[in-house]
């Protein structure tokens, strides 16, 4: 990554944090390191690490702004609503059902659309729900939807296969560098990286802002109407 681009996320981090009225010895705490070690992360001696972000994100920091600049999108719309009066297994059950016809019409809904990220990241779930994936095989995952092997995976983040295999077995950890170039680079956002539960409803939404109505009319009723579905066959089953 160049300096420069490393100090805009070290700005939006400091920004960040004095907009919430934190002080570095908090931040410190909420890290889980000592001021001194934090300091030198805003001092950019030293890097700001995945687990640091993860950190944050377990905060409910938005740490896709800090690192791309660009702000989380938003918990609410359409498809917020029709899924906020469900039970827990319904929802499950829908979210799957909801990621799934994403990626399935993904060119008829959102082929004007320039969010190569949301797309890989749908694909990417989807193999994980199917291989009840936990981490740290997110990793494993993302590599294996890009049909790339360690070496060019590691080539792609600037790493060696040796350093690349580490993060990928969990012993060792992807730094801000090699997650901006994953996002940069239209995988994913750093927020999917983070959490692997990361929930893909938001972006969905977002998306379907910006197609005719017509289609996100059509979208909508149809999550709707599983909805309807899942809850009718509850029904009969109980009967």
């Amino acid at each position: 990554m160049p300096e420069e681009q490393y100090k805009n996320v070290i700005n939006r981090l400091i920004y960040y944090r004095k907009n919430l009225g934190v002080s570095q010895a908090e931040m410190a705490k909420l890290l889980g390191i000592t001021q001194s070690e934090y300091s030198k992360i805003e001092n950019g001696q030293t890097r700001l690490l995945h687990k640091h972000l993860k950190a944050l994100h377990g905060n409910r920091w938005d740490v896709d702004y800090i690192v791309t600049g660009r702000q989380s999108l938003c918990k609410t719309g359409g498809l917020r609503d029709i899924l906020a009066g469900c039970t827990a297994e319904e929802y499950a059950q829908l979210y799957v059902y909801t990621i799934e016809n994403a990626f399935l019409y993904w060119d008829d809904i959102f082929k004007q659309q320039k969010n190569l990220c949301l797309y890989s990241e749908l694909k990417i779930q989807l193999v994980m729900i199917a291989n009840q994936a936990e981490q740290p095989e997110v990793l494993r995952c993302i590599r294996t939807v890009l049909g790339m092997n360690k070496k060019e995976f590691g080539e792609l983040l600037d790493l060696t296969r040796k350093t690349y295999s580490r993060c990928e077995e969990g012993t060792s950890q992807l730094d801000t560098e090699h997650i901006l170039k994953l996002y940069n680079n239209g995988i994913c956002s750093p927020s999917f990286v983070i959490d692997y539960k990361h929930e893909l409803i938001a972006g969905i939404d977002y998306e379907l802002q910006a197609v005719d109505s017509d289609v996100r009319k059509w979208f909508y009723n149809k999550i709707s109407n599983e909805l309807h579905n899942i809850r009718q066959l509850k029904q009969i089953t109980k009967t």
